[in-house]
Formats: structure tokens, sequence, C-alpha cells
């Protein structure tokens, strides 16, 4: 039985992509031009990257494929083995393999939790994720770990089941969770661990871990009528999301000393906005351990506040 991966650490497996395993950026001289860019091969061009606790993985173009490097223990590089990538000289740039994302298939967002990965492919708005799977965040009704053998990756891995009148357009993974922002109507759907109600059904119980939980049976998350979801965060125990009409965020789970969206008739109208200040819009949320940001119109302003227990999230009444 494989267990869950141990704590980070700086570099011990190649998580910077740099063929070694020393740290970067904790002494002086270390940053600027002495920082070397990670090779992920000639001709390939990064157009974006997602960061986990150990892994990171970039799309690249031409054709939107993946590559991942780093701890692998559990299958988060989705290359159908354990090895680690990018902590030995020979194991990057051309070397280091390509994710089978599927035949046709090609990805346009990524995210990356504790120990696994998510990626959203076309054509089809199709949600893949492999890696560590304990509490459901691979959305499979399961808890089998994936691509961390052949034969578990490409074809073999089946898309996240999101219901049949959604398309997923962005995707938001935090340590054990994943978000994904759902079209046509702007509305999100959360899997995973569930700890402090952080998935907005009003209970803590994961989704994803058993048969059934998935595909329609999948609530999406209710926060209130009217209202179209633009950007989400989310971490170990709360999540953000802000809504439009109005820039509006809120946040559910663990907001300081309070919990919210762990109980029935939480979520909805009944769960408050949080108070950025007159006049304020949110436009971006995200979020640490401790520490949540919001980027604030007008001025692109940047506000930043404590979220960990017994730190009180400021709310505004309810919207």
């Amino acid at each position: 039985m494989i267990t869950k991966p141990p704590p980070p650490s700086i570099n011990e497996d190649g998580q910077l992509g740099l063929g070694d395993t020393m740290g970067r950026g904790v002494r002086p001289g270390e940053m600027g031009a002495a920082l070397p860019a990670v090779d992920l091969g000639p001709g390939l061009t990064a157009t974006e990257i997602a960061a986990g606790a150990q892994h990171a993985c970039a799309i690249l173009q031409p054709g939107g494929r993946v590559k991942c490097w780093g701890y692998n223990y559990i299958g988060e590089l989705g290359l159908g083995d354990r090895y680690p990538r990018g902590d030995f000289p020979g194991q990057m740039g051309e070397n280091l393999p390509f994710v089978d994302l599927g035949t046709g298939l090609h990805a346009t967002a990524l995210a990356a939790g504790s120990a696994f990965t998510c990626a959203l492919l076309q054509p089809g708005h199709i949600v893949k994720c492999w890696g560590y799977n304990e509490v459901g965040q691979l959305g499979q009704g399961d808890t089998e770990n994936r691509g961390v053998r052949p034969g578990q990756m490409g074809d073999a891995l089946p898309a996240v089941d999101l219901g049949p009148a959604y398309n997923a357009t962005a995707l938001i993974a935090g340590i054990d969770r994943v978000c994904a922002i759902l079209q046509p109507v702007g509305v999100i759907k959360c899997w995973g661990s569930n700890d402090c109600g952080a998935l907005g059904l009003g209970d803590t119980r994961a989704r994803g871990t058993a048969p059934g939980q998935m595909g329609a049976s999948l609530r999406r998350v209710d926060l209130g009528p009217g209202v179209a979801v633009t950007a989400v965060s989310t971490t170990y125990c709360r999540s953000c999301a802000v809504l439009q009409p109005g820039g509006v965020l809120k946040c559910w789970g663990q907001l300081g000393n309070d919990i919210r969206g762990d109980q029935p008739n939480e979520m909805g109208a009944s769960l408050p906005a949080v108070d950025l200040g007159p006049g304020a819009s949110a436009v971006a949320v995200t979020m640490g351990l401790t520490v949540s940001c919001v980027l604030v119109q007008p001025g692109n302003v940047v506000k930043c506040w404590s979220t960990g227990e017994n730190s009180p999230m400021p709310i505004a009444v309810n919207l």
C-alpha cells in the first residue's frame, strides 16, 4: 500500500528541474542570471505552468503537450512509474518524456496539488487527473492512484465525469481537492477532500471516493442566485470564489474561528461576502495555508488577510 507523501524538501527530488538536488534561492547570488532555466527540450515553448507540493508541470507548444518533473512516488508525473525526474543530469530536456494524455488530446490548462496533477484537455473540455487519490481528488469514484504503473495513462485514463450539462473551462487544485469552473452558466463543482466543508456542499464527506458521487450526482457549489463564478482558489481547509456581477468574493470552510459550508443552509444566499471595502470589486483570488489575497479594482490593489485558526476573517452583510 502506498502511503501519503512525506513533507516537501527544497529540491530533494529535482522539483526545480535542474538535474540536481541543490536548493536555489536560499543564499545570495543564486537568483537572477545565476538561476538556470528549466530545460524542457529544443523547439518547445512553455505556455502554462503548475506546481504541486514537490513537482511541477508545463504545457508546451507546439502541440499542447505536457511534461512534469520532480517528486513521483505516487505517479504525479504521469509517466507510469515511481521514479523522480530532474534530480540527476540527463533527465530533463529531450530525455524528459511527455505525459500521455490520450489520442488526439492536447492540454489547455493545468492544476497540481499534493502528489497529483489535473489537465483540461481539448477537444471536448475533458478533465483528466493522475497521481495520489486517497480522498477522491482524481474524481474517479474510487481511491486508486493512477499514473504509477504502465498502462494507466493515455486512453486508459478516464475523464472526470462532471455531468452532461457542463463544459469545464478552468481548473483549480488545492492540497487534496479540485474545483472546476463550468460553462455555460459559470458554476463550480469541487471534489476530493471536504475537511471543514471546503467543498461547499453542507457536509464534510469527501466526493469522488466511491461510485455514484460524480457526474450529475456531484452538486454544484451554491453561491447564491443570479451569479457566475469567474475565479476560484482552494487550499487545505477552505475555498473562495469571485462572483459576477459585482466582483463579490465569497469564502467557505475554515474562516478564522468560524466554519461555513459544513452544515446545511450555510451556503447560497446565507453565505456572507468578504468585506473588501467600499466600492471594491474582486478580480482574482489566491490562498496559501494561512493567508488569502485578492486583486481588487479599481486600482489593481492587492489586499491580503490571515485566515488561519484564531485569525478572524472580516465579512460583510449577506448579499
